[in-house]
């Protein structure tokens, strides 16, 4: 199964890459007997950096937005 890991000089998410939502694993790819980790515990932890970086990319894009609005008015 794909990470998304995204590269930044400061805080590891990459400003001009939007990040994507991991697979959602299909139900016969869980075997059901406990397995550790199993592939729905490594999807919910994908879901949960991948929240992560989709809110520190949004931050980053709208304060750049801020930055670059008042040299597309001049």
């Amino acid at each position: 199964m794909e990470s998304n890991v995204f590269v930044s000089s400061s805080d590891g998410v990459d400003a001009s890459i939007v990040p994507q939502p991991p697979r959602k694993p299909e139900p016969y790819e869980c075997c059901g007997t406990g397995c550790i980790p199993c592939v729905m515990d490594i999807y919910e932890e994908e879901l949960w950096q991948y929240e992560k970086d989709l809110k520190a990319w949004q931050a980053k894009n709208d304060v750049a937005q801020l930055i670059d609005a008042p040299l597309k008015a001049t």
